[in-house]
């Protein structure tokens, strides 16, 4: 499809064969080779971490909770549209981005901002809220208008100090560069997990 003109150098995502298999996820080795790698320009690791989001008395079951990086909104090309997405200082702090339906069904209201809710025991502060997404379902088939994005380091924490990977949304610096970068992505990325190709980009 057309992509517009903050979308191009996109690489749509690096992914983990056998999502069910945790063996196959992406490390934090495997992500500081993808930074490293040139001509990339920014890197958003997605992992999904269980459990419900409590609001007071209510609880959102469709909700999907993902530890991300700052670097998100730009690869997304998505505007925040109440308050603002964690900055690099924020990395390991408490805090959520969430999509609209999260605002509606969880909050029951559009701009929770500064509202408290726990995950897993933890008290978290919404920063912001995404603007609706129109194509919802941009990575795995997961609807981003139901998803609480929180800092990975934060994710690994709650998680019991795990942190595993299972795509790597990534954007090259320029257009003409995509196709070489795909390829240095895909050798480091292999040589980095022992050879072992169980992974797409």
């Amino acid at each position: 499809k057309a992509l517009n003109k903050d979308q191009k150098g996109l690489i749509t995502g690096i992914n983990v064969l056998g999502q069910a298999s945790t063996t196959a996820a992406f490390t934090e080795s495997d992500l500081e080779v993808a930074q490293k790698t040139k001509n990339v320009k920014v890197i958003a690791p997605l992992n999904l971490v269980t459990g419900l989001p409590k609001y007071n008395d209510r609880e959102y079951n469709d909700a999907v909770i993902i530890g991300t990086s700052q670097g998100l909104p730009q690869i997304l090309s998505q505007e925040i549209e109440f308050g603002r997405f964690f900055d690099q200082a924020e990395s390991d702090k408490k805090v959520a981005i969430i999509g609209a339906g999260v605002a509606e069904q969880l909050f029951g209201e559009n701009v929770p901002l500064s509202k408290s809710f726990n995950i897993r025991g933890h008290e978290f502060i919404v920063y912001g809220v995404f603007e609706r997404f129109k194509n919802a379902s941009i990575s795995q088939g997961i609807d981003f208008n139901n998803a609480i994005f929180i800092p990975h380091s934060t994710a690994k924490s709650i998680s019991g100090g795990t942190s595993q990977f299972y795509e790597l949304l990534v954007k090259a610096d320029k257009v003409e560069n995509v196709d070489s970068v795909s390829a240095d992505l895909e050798k480091r990325i292999a040589s980095n997990r022992a050879g072992q190709e169980d992974f797409t980009i």
